[in-house]
């Protein structure tokens, strides 16, 4: 979450340093800014907060501040709070709703009203999906690797696939186990001189095991300042749990959609174009399908309008059945055993 707010009353500025930005000929100082302030959270990540005496930002995951997992976070509005009381303990003024106000609204898609108190630039929001297994958590999110959702090609790493593009709305799906182990082999790394706690590790070990018998999906749709200027979700007057309910579940779909067996837009191909797509999804790419170079591309443009399957894509034939599988994931909430304020 990124949030600020332009305070009227001054307070006491907080920053760790400045930057200066030199006039080369004169040397004159022709810009400064404050640096980042920043506040360890768990395992290698931090909170950064600034302010000049008017202006307070906040840049982070808050919901990690104190604990050792984010596997179950908080609400928007509860980080919200939790930043107010991080804001509090440093001496600065909290994020506030601030005043309704009408603007004269520009183009049709303009907001009419604006607050006066603080507006988001970037928010992520999650949820965690059981899948049953780690191995059709896997084979899940290898499905996905080989679906289009969006005009974006997929960016896909070995337990991570996005969606999107990081300048408007990106969608992650990821397994949280692989994740949890991965920063857990930096946090003994990075602690060589001060190891972390047995009781911390173990507890952490526990958790992956926990997310991997249950084939822990998390899938994160991050919105940028152009996505939450148009959903209106910038300002922090505007949100409410059933606002921001409706827009993750929207993008959310999206990607759940996707892991359905065969999406509904088969049905809508020609006999040629299915063909071509089943012979995909049984590990045979567009390419080789035998029909000319202008047959093949006028297919593909036609599969993925109506499924999102790009057939030019990377097959990985040992995940791909004879039919295209379906996968049910399955919100999960947390264990009995899990400890949301361990130390950290």
């Amino acid at each position: 979450m990124s949030i600020a707010q332009e305070h009227p009353e001054p307070h006491e500025p907080l920053r760790d340093g400045l930057l200066l930005k030199l006039n080369d000929a004169t040397g004159d100082i022709e810009r400064s800014s404050g640096c980042w302030k920043s506040i360890p959270a768990s395992h290698d990540t931090a909170v950064s907060i600034r302010s000049d005496g008017h202006r307070v930002e906040l840049s982070g995951n808050i919901g990690r501040l104190g604990r050792p997992d984010n596997v179950f976070g908080y609400s928007v509005l509860d980080c919200v709070g939790l930043a107010n009381r991080l804001l509090g303990s440093l001496g600065l003024p909290p994020f506030t709703p601030g005043v309704r106000v009408a603007r004269q609204a520009r183009g049709a898609k303009a907001t009419p009203f604006v607050w006066t108190g603080a507006t988001l630039s970037r928010l992520d929001l999650t949820r965690n999906h059981a899948a049953g297994s780690a191995r059709e958590a896997s084979d899940a999110l290898d499905a996905l690797k080989r679906q289009k959702i969006s005009r974006k090609e997929p960016r896909a790493w070995e337990n991570t696939v996005c969606h999107g593009s990081p300048k408007y709305i990106d969608r992650k799906a990821y397994l949280k186990g692989v994740e949890i182990r991965e920063r857990l082999k930096a946090l003994r790394r990075s602690g060589k001189s001060q190891p972390p706690s047995r009781e911390r590790v173990r507890y952490l070990e526990h958790l992956a095991d926990w997310c991997d018998r249950n084939g822990l999906v998390r899938i994160e749709p991050k919105f940028s300042q152009r996505a939450l200027d148009q959903k209106r979700l910038r300002y922090l007057g505007d949100l409410s749990d059933e606002l921001l309910g409706q827009a993750h579940a929207k993008e959310e779909m999206l990607v759940l959609d996707r892991l359905e067996g065969d999406p509904p837009g088969v049905q809508k191909l020609k006999p040629a174009e299915a063909g071509m797509y089943h012979a995909y999804m049984r590990g045979v790419p567009g390419q080789s399908s035998g029909y000319s170079r202008r047959t093949r591309y006028r297919h593909r443009a036609a599969i993925l309008a109506a499924t999102g399957v790009d057939v030019f894509g990377p097959v990985a034939v040992e995940y791909v059945p004879e039919k295209p599988r379906r996968f049910n994931l399955r919100p999960i909430g947390p264990p009995d055993f899990y400890r949301e304020h361990l130390a950290a």
